[in-house]
């Protein structure tokens, strides 16, 4: 019996390790360390950054800021309480956030982006690392080319 309770217990708690590593490699600190950076220098540059809003079809507003002539930030917002900050740097997208709220409950969720691919996701309000699946992955690069489009 004791046997039993001991490889139960081993089971689950490999399991937990496995899944822990594996997040730590998909979600590498120094790369999401990295996106923000460019995050925290966006917002500072913001000062002296000049802007471009514009309404897109669906009724979501779009402001893109620009330092020095390059894209650092674009900010959304709908009629539906949902925002999204996309942040830039030298012409590479490092971080794409989404926030409001959705069926009542808040959400605050980050994608971090390595050479324009998404390599993680975070749920902003838990802290949580999550592998962000293909869909949604594709969903919020089809977003950002919209939105790239739009102010081009």
């Amino acid at each position: 019996m004791k046997l039993i309770v001991l490889l139960t217990i081993l089971s689950i708690s490999t399991g937990v390790f496995t899944k822990a590593a594996y997040t730590q490699i998909s979600c590498d600190e120094k790369k999401i360390s990295r996106s923000e950076e460019v995050r925290r220098t966006a917002e500072n540059s913001l000062l002296n950054a000049s802007s471009v809003n514009v309404t897109l079809p669906s009724g979501t507003d779009l402001t893109a800021f620009y330092n020095a002539g390059k894209l650092v930030k674009i900010s959304t917002t709908d009629n539906l309480s949902h925002s999204e900050q996309i942040f830039f740097e030298d012409g590479h997208t490092y971080v794409f956030e989404r926030s409001g709220y959705l069926e009542g409950k808040e959400y605050f969720k980050a994608w971090y982006f390595f050479e324009d691919k998404i390599f993680c996701k975070q749920d902003m309000l838990s802290g949580k690392y999550i592998e962000p699946a293909d869909e949604e992955n594709n969903e919020i690069l089809k977003t950002l080319d919209e939105y790239l489009l739009s102010v081009q």
